[in-house]
């Protein structure tokens, strides 16, 4: 539920921009580092930055040669994806006798994923202090509070923010496995915020299943 980030399965990421009033659409492609542009610059995702990212003077412009955000190799490192040859992989993983297997029976598993309809927070990398309105830590002079949300490269590959990173991992499993699975819930009115998101109808249902929470909710 509300993770920063999510293990890609393929070297795929999304191309998007930030274009002076929303976020572009973002677009499914094939990355390399190369294909980065320079400068987002912000390499901790706990201490707070000023100038930086979209809101800094040393982004470069998107191109056709470089459209995605930013350059990173270490990208598809876990817990960003599956890069078996990590030095850094958790062991379970790394000595799997069978991973790419195990991928594939993933499709197969009934899992849920959470996240807070206001978890829209874009910390504070946007120009003139923007926030969305639907940030559930708008200040009340219009800039996002911390929610300490990861920025780094290989996380801003994945979307501009938790609520986008799950929406757009969802499209990234149809992709990858060529048909919609698993289920998303969105929590209307929640943010980041672990207990509204476990104890509300959509967080019960995915925890109870939905013939146990009809049976005791009803």
């Amino acid at each position: 539920a509300n993770p920063s980030t999510y293990a890609y399965l393929d070297s795929s990421r999304w191309i998007y921009d930030w274009n002076n009033d929303a976020f572009t659409e973002p677009i499914y492609a094939y990355y390399k580092a190369e294909l980065g542009r320079k400068g987002w610059n912000a390499q901790s995702h706990r201490r707070r930055r000023h100038r930086w990212g979209f809101a800094g003077f040393h982004l470069e412009p998107a191109s056709p040669s470089t459209p995605f955000l930013c350059s990173d190799e270490t990208f598809d490192n876990w817990h960003y994806g599956l890069n078996y040859t990590n030095s850094d992989l958790v062991p379970y993983l790394q000595r799997h006798p069978h991973l790419d297997r195990a991928v594939r029976f993933y499709a197969l598993r009934n899992v849920h994923y959470l996240v807070g309809q206001n978890d829209t927070c874009t910390d504070d990398m946007m120009p003139n202090g923007y926030c969305d309105p639907s940030c559930w830590m708008r200040h009340a002079k219009h800039y996002c509070s911390r929610t300490s949300m990861d920025v780094r490269c290989p996380a801003m590959l994945q979307g501009p923010s938790r609520n986008m990173r799950a929406k757009l991992f969802m499209k990234h499993l149809q992709h990858f496995f060529g048909k919609p699975i698993h289920r998303l819930y969105e929590v209307p009115d929640v943010g980041h915020q672990a207990e509204n998101i476990f104890m509300s109808e959509q967080g019960r249902r995915a925890i109870l299943g939905e013939d146990r929470y009809e049976e005791w909710w009803s």
